[in-house]
């Protein structure tokens, strides 16, 4: 019985032994796996994020965005252009704002977000003084305030005398177009932001004189005419190329000439000026618009001089027929010269 159990026990113990290296190889073969799961995940981190390779961002502040994707693809860096906004006093396409920031430390080909500003102001409708009324006959310093708010600046063009209270805006001009209607009449009126707007202003005093007859005078003589008048001079508009403004003649006015027809003194005439006489112009009728100013009189101006301008003026330029020693010179196309920061504006649409 002795050698039996002996025996028992003996194989017993091989079992257990056996059973126990099994253990311990799955065990070690779950550790192995754990290991094994571990460092590809550090691996595979690693590579996902490029650790250790890091960029540092130009400061792409001031920069035309054309410029600045050029440097950020040096840099290995993305850019994208996510808003712009408009400042009248920085110029088109220029970065605004970046984010990151200048110095930050990305990854590589990280995207760097940039903010331009626009080529052009936004639009902003003009404003009324209140529901029914236009900003028309409206006091000086309330339209300024207005304006103001809409991000639109003022300036007094002239001041005429009116019937209105002194400080009265009784016209409005924008870029040589007159506004004034369209305000009076209660129209939409857009304009963009940042502009200015011309102000026709009134003032005290005042008193009719009749219209002059501009039409004939050269530029200086009418200039002349209205000062004595006490008339000012509006807008002056050229038909054609224009060489010598003192010496052009005006062929058009407005308001018109029309005899026994007066306007306020302190009231503006536009005029449209031409290099050469008007058809119809003579030395008398120069002489008899002059007389009708009082220049004459006042011996500012003389005859003579004036008539060697229009004598000069009067005669246009011509082109001498060559000479059999010396062939006439071949005509080239004029070259266009553009502005070197003028590009496609497609390109910069999509930070709009």
């Amino acid at each position: 019985m002795d050698s039996m159990n002996k025996i028992k026990n003996f194989f017993k113990e091989i079992y257990l032994f056996l059973t126990s290296l099994i253990f311990v190889k799955n065990l070690l073969g779950i550790i192995g796996m754990v290991v094994l799961l571990l460092v590809l995940t550090f691996w595979g981190l690693k590579c996902y994020t490029n650790h250790n390779q890091s960029r540092q961002v130009p400061d792409f502040t001031g920069l035309r965005a054309d410029e600045a994707m050029k440097q950020a693809k040096k840099k290995g860096l993305q850019i994208v252009i996510i808003d712009s906004t408009f400042q009248p006093s920085r110029k088109p396409y220029i970065v605004l704002d970046q984010d990151p920031k200048a110095l930050s430390r990305v990854k590589e080909d990280r995207n760097i977000y940039l903010t331009i500003n626009k080529k052009d102001a936004p639009m902003t409708t003009f404003p009324t003084y209140k529901p029914g009324e236009s900003y028309w006959g409206k006091p000086y310093d309330d339209v300024r305030r207005a304006l103001k708010s809409k991000d639109i600046n003022t300036r007094v063009a002239a001041r005429v005398y009116d019937a209105y209270a002194p400080n009265t805006v009784v016209g409005f001009i924008f870029m040589g177009d007159t506004l004034t209607e369209d305000i009076k009449k209660l129209k939409e009126v857009k304009l963009p932001m940042f502009g200015t707007v011309d102000l026709i202003v009134t003032e005290s005093g005042g008193g009719k004189i009749e219209i002059p007859e501009l039409i004939c005078l050269t530029f200086s003589e009418a200039q002349f005419m209205l000062s004595t008048m006490n008339v000012n001079l509006g807008s002056v508009i050229p038909d054609g190329q224009i060489t010598n403004r003192n010496t052009a003649y005006v062929w058009r006015q407005n308001p018109p000439y029309e005899e026994g027809k007066s306007m306020r003194m302190g009231e503006q005439i536009d005029v449209y000026i031409s290099q050469y006489r008007p058809d119809g112009c003579t030395q008398e009728t120069n002489r008899s618009n002059r007389n009708n100013g009082g220049i004459d009189e006042i011996g500012s101006l003389d005859d003579d001089v004036f008539e060697d301008e229009r004598e000069e003026n009067s005669r246009p330029e011509t082109t001498p027929e060559p000479t059999p020693e010396q062939p006439a010179t071949p005509t080239t196309p004029t070259e266009i010269i553009t502005d070197p920061e003028e590009e496609d504006d497609e390109f910069f649409d999509g930070g709009r």
